[in-house]
């Protein structure tokens, strides 16, 4: 709104029910009527008559503003120690994963009644095949998608690994806390854990990982100069590579060249043979 005004000549006042609601923030709403009203914009709010002409009404709408945040503040907190009091006591205050329906969800989540729907059915088939270790993830879902489960790929894992489904609650509000819902669990401890550890041992496919390449040997040692990004890499047309590990870094190097240079900077620190004796002097 802020950004259309500015380009928009033909407005001179924004309207608001109070000043509370033109934004939640004291100080940020403080800033932006000051900077409007400096291109001949007013922020008038219809419920709360103040005359922001004079110095005194500009000081009164500022401390509207700041009260606002500090209300909105103290709600905040209120309700964050209530989610805190509910998840302790083990009732969901958050939207449900993938494979429940909350019966009551208008109501006051102590008041909630979570069912397994049929997308959740499916998805024990799933915690089961993961449990095998036979079968990779893209296959699984595969799989699921066949039986008429709509779980998506890239969420697989995130849901497979979530104690909700064996019948725990945890949240960020909580953190390093593990606490036994009201919910009906989705698959026993024994099947989730069982699943969790193919899991662990390859997140993405049930696929020995290989960590290691001969060709690679400065993979995840050597780092990009500007950005300390550590390097990984990969194969293309049977050449190798190395490239920058993270987000926002776009450095690519051939191994075979990287490789070359590492080793003659190594040759530098090489013990000359030749020394020998007069190593064997010193040790005596």
């Amino acid at each position: 709104m802020i950004e259309f005004v500015r380009k928009n000549n033909s407005i001179d006042t924004i309207l608001s029910y109070s000043y509370d609601r033109f934004s939640r923030s004291g100080s940020n709403a403080a800033f932006h009527s000051q900077e409007l009203q400096k291109i001949g914009i007013k922020v008038i709010a219809i419920s709360q008559e103040i005359d922001t002409n004079n110095p005194s009404g500009k000081l009164h709408c500022d401390m509207l503003y700041l009260f606002s945040q500090f209300d909105n503040e103290l709600r905040k907190d209120k309700v964050v120690k209530g989610m805190i009091e509910n998840l302790r006591q083990g009732y969901g205050v958050v939207s449900l994963p993938f494979g429940y329906v909350n019966l009551n969800r208008k109501e006051k989540a102590r008041n909630h009644k979570y069912c397994i729907n049929q997308d959740g059915e499916l998805l024990k088939i799933g915690f089961e095949l993961k449990a095998k270790g036979e079968m990779t993830n893209q296959e699984i879902v595969s799989y699921l998608h066949k039986l008429g489960c709509k779980i998506h790929y890239k969420s697989f894992v995130r849901i497979l690994s979530n104690p909700f489904y064996c019948g725990y609650i945890t949240n960020s509000l909580i953190p390093n806390e593990l606490i036994k819902g009201h919910h009906p669990a989705l698959v026993s401890e024994e099947l989730f854990l069982k699943a969790n550890d193919i899991l662990l041992q390859n997140p993405r496919n049930c696929i020995a990982k290989k960590f290691k390449t001969d060709a690679l040997p400065l993979k995840g040692f050597a780092k990009d100069e500007i950005s300390l990004s550590p390097f990984t890499g990969y194969q293309q047309k049977g050449i190798y590579y190395y490239k920058t590990r993270n987000s926002g870094t776009c450095v690519n190097v051939n191994a075979e060249h990287l490789n070359g240079r590492f080793k003659n900077e190594l040759n530098q620190f090489e013990f000359n043979k030749s020394d020998f004796g007069a190593l064997r002097d010193c040790n005596a």
